[in-house]
C-alpha cells in the first residue's frame, strides 16, 4: 500500500498521547541517571565520580567534616592515585558534587512538567535532554 492510500485511509500508526508522554518520561528518567552519575570536574582532582556508591561515600565524609574542621581523609582520586583531603577541600567537594547531582534532577523537573503539560506527540516528541 502506497503512503498516500494509508494517510487516506487513515492506515497510518499513530502513537497514543499517554504512550508518548510515558516513553518521553522513561527516557527523560534514563538521561538524567546516566548524566547524574558521570561524574564532576572538581579542581585540581579533574574528574571525580558521582554514580551513587560515591555520593554516599562522599555524604559520610561530609557530614565528618562538617563537625569537625580538623578532619582529614585519604580519597582516592584515580586508578592509583589518593590524596589527604581536609575538612575544607571535603565539603568544597561535597557541595559540587551535590550541585552536580541537584542540576540533573532540576532538568529532569522541567522536562518533566513540559511533558506533563504538552498536548501534542509532536509536541513530546520535539523534547531532548
Amino acid at each position: 500500500m502506497l503512503l498516500k492510500d494509508a494517510i487516506a485511509q487513515e492506515q497510518f500508526l499513530v502513537l497514543p498521547l499517554e504512550e508518548a508522554r510515558a516513553q518521553k518520561m522513561a527516557m527523560i528518567k534514563a538521561a538524567r541517571k546516566i548524566t547524574e552519575h558521570e561524574g564532576v570536574t572538581v579542581a585540581p582532582f579533574g574528574l571525580l565520580p558521582t554514580d551513587a556508591e560515591t555520593q554516599a561515600k562522599l555524604t559520610a565524609v561530609y557530614v565528618k567534616a562538617l563537625n569537625d574542621p580538623t578532619y582529614t581523609k585519604n580519597w582516592k582520586v584515580g586508578p592509583t592515585t589518593w590524596v589527604d583531603l581536609n575538612a575544607p577541600t571535603i565539603i568544597a567537594i561535597g557541595d559540587a558534587v551535590e550541585a552536580h547531582v541537584q542540576a540533573q534532577f532540576d532538568k529532569e523537573q522541567v522536562l518533566t512538567n513540559q511533558v506533563v503539560n504538552a498536548t501534542t506527540v509532536e509536541e513530546i516528541e520535539a523534547l531532548n535532554w
